[in-house]
């Protein structure tokens, strides 16, 4: 079992104090005097009580494009609907500056490069999702294994240059991060259901509301197919956000997640021999099989100085268990093989030898942080 830790328990103890002492205090903060004689507005009151505290990396108004330092894009809400992507790898092929390399035609693992960087697992981009980063271990293993789904996003914020060195490590390529719905004002229910070929199916079902200060939204996925091309998966996507107001100026925001995946992923690829011969959906070792289960909280609070100054705290926790069957292979002859090749023998290196052996790669990973940010 390989752990990592964001962060070490002395300043784990020193940022649960300035929590404390935050939430403890923000009755004795005094309001502000209005030095322009203007007249009390609402706005701050309808936005500590409706709008769900969670880090945004660009933001909601469009021309805070123009003061981010580097380049950034939004996929916004409406790009999304009118696209209905199946995998998120559909809608990052469309931004400027992006290197994505589908792996399973599902997009179950994420291979994101920026500014000419190895894409591989997406390693050299930080992966976040409503401003917590989603990897293993951001700082000991940054591959993402677990990969958001996309039918459940409401925009995906995606930033270049210097600008993505304050949201964290692995920045070195830039920031994606993947904003998903919040609590809405009034009750509102959506269902979708969408199937295909090879047992391919996606049900996604959503319920959200705010009733005086307090709002939530559930959301629940489940995907599955028996053969995406040569994929097979099962998964279910399980996520749930709660905000309410705690006072005049402050307000909390939690966020609970769950996500469960089994699917026959494989490193077994083609050799170039295959690849001439059209040899595109052979499943060259069937018994490969990768499951994922991941737990995820994280908690937000928000006080307001005045309408234009506010400490936002963010504590987070999440736990990645993945295993993973795979059998080993061989790209030159061996003795202890299974008798099962594929590929062509008379060329080197052409074929693909499997062994009479498995590897069982298990790991999990537990990551926790706690970050507070003025604005």
């Amino acid at each position: 079992m390989n752990i990592f830790s964001t962060l070490n328990h002395r300043f784990f103890k020193v940022m649960l104090w300035i929590i404390f002492i935050t939430l403890l205090g923000q009755n004795a903060v005094g309001q502000i005097p209005n030095t322009n004689n203007e007249p009390e507005r609402d706005t701050l009151s309808f936005i500590i009580t409706y709008d769900f505290p969670q880090v945004d990396v660009i933001g909601r108004k469009p021309f805070l494009l123009n003061r981010i330092p580097g380049s950034a894009n939004i996929i916004t809400e409406a790009s999304l609907k009118n696209s209905k992507p199946i995998t998120g790898n559909e809608m990052f092929k469309k931004v400027t500056g992006i290197n994505v390399i589908d792996e399973d035609g599902a997009g179950l693992r994420a291979n994101i490069g920026m500014r000419g960087l190895d894409p591989d697992r997406s390693r050299n981009v930080l992966m976040m999702e409503d401003g917590v980063p989603i990897a293993l271990a951001p700082y000991g293993e940054p591959e993402m294994y677990y990969t958001p789904a996309i039918d459940r996003m409401k925009s995906i914020e995606v930033l270049k240059g210097s600008g993505s060195i304050l949201y964290g490590p692995q920045t070195v390529g830039g920031v994606i991060n993947y904003i998903t719905n919040d609590p809405p004002l009034d009750p509102t229910f959506a269902l979708s259901l969408r199937g295909g070929d090879g047992n391919y199916f996606i049900g996604q079902a959503g319920y959200g509301t705010t009733v005086d200060n307090v709002g939530f939204q559930l959301g629940i996925l489940h995907k599955q197919a028996d053969k995406l091309g040569i994929t097979r998966f099962d998964i279910n996507d399980l996520t749930a956000k709660i905000g309410f107001q705690i006072s005049e100026k402050s307000r909390i925001g939690i966020k609970l997640a769950y996500y469960d995946e089994n699917s026959n992923s494989t490193y077994v690829g083609l050799t170039q021999n295959m690849y001439d011969n059209e040899e595109y959906f052979t499943i060259i070792a069937p018994n490969d099989e990768l499951d994922i289960r991941r737990y995820s909280a994280n908690f937000t609070h928000d006080y307001f100085f005045s309408d234009n100054a506010f400490l936002r705290t963010t504590v987070y926790g999440y736990t990645t268990t993945r295993n993973w069957l795979r059998q080993d292979f061989s790209r030159t002859p061996i003795s202890n093989g299974t008798g099962v090749v594929w590929g062509d023998t008379s060329v080197t290196r052409g074929a693909i030898y499997m062994r009479n052996s498995t590897a069982n790669r298990d790991r999990q990973f537990e990551v926790a942080g706690v970050e507070p940010r003025v604005h």
